[in-house]
């Protein structure tokens, strides 16, 4: 079973390689079957013709005579490969170009446009001649074999043709000599006879001979079809290689579960990477689509959160990211929505003085932290966005913005304060949870300067993105930090942007009784116990006061209206609370 699940985790390891790096296989297949299109096309038609030759290694002349051979006869397949090499002298290819009659063909290109091939099985030679004419490979491909036949009977009888000729000689010399009549003369005459006849059986009976003579052609060049398959081939094989070697070199982070170990934090939740649009006014996708799978992303990883929350106590969260373009202030933004609208009185204060984006993403003006150090209210800065969508059956829950404001002439300095703590000390005791864009933790210091006054800090990081030696970077650096290292949320990946609504309605299901079992064996403990009693009998006491307050806001809003601001007794309130508490502001 082990094994049979490691094969299987093993080719899901595989598939998954290659649904990343699909465009370059589909590349290689498309490139390269293209390429051998059009170097086919490009190709000069040839033709093939073939013919057929019987060789055989036993003397015809011995075997007529009945007389046995005395050499030791040698492997078959040696002699047929041997009698092919005999083929390709020059002196065969020169006989053979002269008997075909073609004037503009000479022996060497004979030689570089034909093949002599064995049948180590067989006696059997076959020659091949290419040739741009198919009547001219039909005409080479038969003088080619016909002229070896010839040559190979020359070198048959070239021993025979030598002794009759020396007889010839010897029995000239005697005639001259003026004995003709004599018995040496005689015998001479018959020794000569005799040879004659052997010569002329060995004509019969050659030791080659053509048995298959070249009667048509085959288009052999260019091979369009088989090329462009082969290029399909040749193409997937190289796609999946540099595929894979492209994986091996890339070092980015590819699945949230690795992003989880490598960093040794929870995973709070995966959301979708945003849409790439300009960072424009009410983008944020709980707001425009708050039935999406984005939203539902954020919901659950809202979830997480609060168990988080209830199990350590965390009010106040620093979000940051490893480095920038990791959708840090969106994630943020969203997660602050999705916190208000389950009840929740949330405040979201940019903190990245050096790139704010929180005040664009909810359309907000600039009036901010930076501008409360001067002369501004604190409670005058906080922007309440409407979170609800014209919903009246909505919990009560609120979310006040803080924008950056003017850019500070240094930015570290400022953060340095006692100003931005003793706001940020009064902005936690005013909301439920308080969420703190900060800049990415390796591009300046700021985010850890922040994170010594908060609870606790949340890590934004991109799948597919981040790169494992900024983990670790990253890594060193929280290590570093006094704060709760709360959990990571993970931006982008194959699970967060794809799968059906049943699916991810299971998975969110499936996480909530996870958390709502562990939120219930924390409150088992005897300590527990107490806050729960306690917290029925509050519950008990104010219930019919919370049904009026609820009534009351829902009623004073749609008089005044949702949208950028409060109402102007509500603004005097909070400067009110704001004035009374420790945070003056400062000069800085």
């Amino acid at each position: 079973m082990t094994e049979h699940t490691d094969d299987e985790s093993v080719l899901r390891d595989w598939l998954s390689v290659l649904a990343r790096q699909k465009w370059i296989v589909l590349l290689a297949v498309t490139v390269v079957p293209l390429f051998a299109f059009a170097a086919s096309r490009g190709q000069e038609r040839m033709y093939q013709a073939s013919s057929t030759v019987l060789v055989n290694e036993q003397n015809p002349t011995a075997q007529a005579l009945n007389l046995a051979s005395t050499a030791p006869a040698s492997p078959p397949d040696r002699y047929v490969a041997t009698q092919a090499k005999l083929a390709r002298v020059g002196s065969v290819a020169a006989m053979a170009v002269k008997a075909a009659h073609l004037r503009d063909h000479t022996a060497a290109a004979l030689l570089a446009n034909s093949t002599v091939s064995a049948d180590l099985t067989s006696d059997l030679l076959t020659f091949s001649v290419t040739d741009h004419d198919p009547a001219a490979a039909v005409k080479l491909a038969n003088a080619y074999a016909q002229q070896f036949t010839l040559y190979r009977r020359a070198l048959d009888g070239a021993g025979l043709s030598a002794t009759i000729a020396d007889a010839r000689r010897k029995l000239g010399a005697l005639l001259a000599a003026g004995n003709g009549g004599s018995v040496l003369s005689r015998r001479l005459r018959a020794t000569v006879r005799e040879l004659e006849q052997l010569q002329t059986l060995q004509a019969v009976g050659s030791s080659a001979a053509v048995v298959g003579a070249a009667g048509s052609t085959s288009l052999v060049q260019p091979r369009t079809k088989r090329n462009v398959i082969l290029g399909v081939i040749v193409g997937l094989a190289l796609g999946i290689a540099v595929a894979f070697i492209r994986e091996v070199l890339d070092t980015r982070v590819r699945t949230a579960d690795e992003l989880q170990a490598r960093l040794g934090m929870p995973l709070l939740g995966q959301v979708p990477k945003p849409d790439r649009r300009p960072v424009q006014s009410r983008q944020l996708a709980t707001l425009t689509e708050p039935t999406s799978a984005s939203t539902e992303a954020f919901r659950i990883t809202k979830n997480r959160l609060e168990f988080s929350q209830l199990e350590h106590g965390v009010g106040s969260i620093v979000i940051t990211s490893p480095r920038a373009d990791e959708d840090k202030s969106t994630t943020a933004a969203n997660l602050a929505v999705v916190l208000a609208q389950s009840g929740q009185h949330v405040i979201l204060v940019d903190l990245n003085l050096r790139d704010p984006r929180i005040g664009r993403l909810f359309g907000l003006p600039d009036l901010g932290l930076t501008d409360v150090a001067t002369s501004v209210e604190l409670a005058d800065a906080l922007n309440v966005v409407d979170i609800y969508s014209d919903r009246l059956d909505a919990d009560p829950g609120r979310l006040e913005v803080l924008t950056a404001g003017e850019p500070p002439p240094d930015p570290g300095e400022f953060l340095l304060s006692s100003f931005v703590a003793e706001a940020l000390a009064a902005l936690d005791k005013r909301c439920d949870v308080l969420l703190i864009d900060t800049p990415p933790v390796l591009a300046v210091g700021d985010a850890m300067t922040i994170a010594k006054h908060t609870d606790a800090v949340i890590l934004v990081a991109g799948v597919n993105r981040v790169r494992r030696e900024t983990l670790i970077e990253t890594r060193h650096q929280l290590d570093g930090c006094a704060a709760m290292k709360l959990g990571v949320i993970a931006t982008g990946g194959y699970a967060a942007e794809r799968g059906s609504y049943p699916q991810r309605l299971r998975t969110a299901l499936t996480a909530t009784r996870s958390e709502h079992a562990r939120s219930k064996r924390l409150l088992a403990t005897p300590s527990a116990r107490l806050v729960r009693e306690a917290a029925k009998k509050l519950v008990a006491a104010i219930s019919v006061s919370a049904i009026s307050v609820r009534a009351l806001l829902s009623t004073r809003t749609r008089r005044n209206g949702r949208g950028s601001g409060v109402p102007e007794r509500a603004r005097a309130a909070d400067r009110t609370e704001l004035q009374d508490g420790p945070q003056q502001v400062p000069d800085v």
